[in-house]
């Protein structure tokens, strides 16, 4: 938690282009009710330990661990880290204010319009592949966007190919 909240603030208290601060923190539960950043010990007797990362609009990652816990309990522990997350953007927000930082310009390029329609088109065809659609996203996906890569590798760095070949081919 602390690595991830550190990250972010070094982010937003840098010129860098990054104005979505993220706070963390981990949820476990003691006797019934959730606990914010509980002490390992406390996590010893918990039958949750879970970190949720969020930005001020929702969660963005959760990792958990524990015993089975139900559907409920889930969403509580994720729904008792929203405020403490809120809490940890706004003095990031508070001290990028203090420190009067200026973020650089940052124009993102165009996309590439034939790209996307060509990526929409493996999509459409994986989602036609009815209960089969889950493995061709497994196996025909990637050897398209590997296809893509190459097309555009090939294009732009000739000399480059084979080594690109070779190392994807390891993967």
């Amino acid at each position: 938690t602390l690595g991830i909240i550190g990250a972010s603030a070094a982010l937003c208290f840098s010129n860098i282009p990054f104005t979505r601060p993220l706070g963390a923190v981990k949820v476990g539960q003691l006797d019934g009710r959730f606990v914010v950043n509980p002490t390992v010990k406390e996590l010893e007797s918990s039958p949750l330990d879970i970190l949720v990362v969020g930005t001020e609009d929702g969660v963005c990652m959760i990792e958990a661990e524990g015993k089975e816990v139900d559907e409920a309990t889930m969403l509580g522990a994720i729904t008792a880290a929203m405020e403490p997350i809120r809490q940890i953007i706004e003095i990031q927000k508070e001290n990028v204010a203090k420190l009067g930082i200026v973020k650089r310009e940052f124009t993102p390029k165009p996309v590439n319009q034939a790209k996307m329609d060509e990526l929409e088109r493996i999509l459409e065809a994986s989602a036609g592949a009815g209960a089969e659609s889950a493995a061709y996203l497994l196996v025909r996906l990637p050897h398209e966007m590997k296809t893509l890569f190459l097309e555009w590798l090939d294009r732009h760095y000739p000399t480059k190919v084979d080594l690109a070949v070779a190392a994807i081919e390891q993967l």
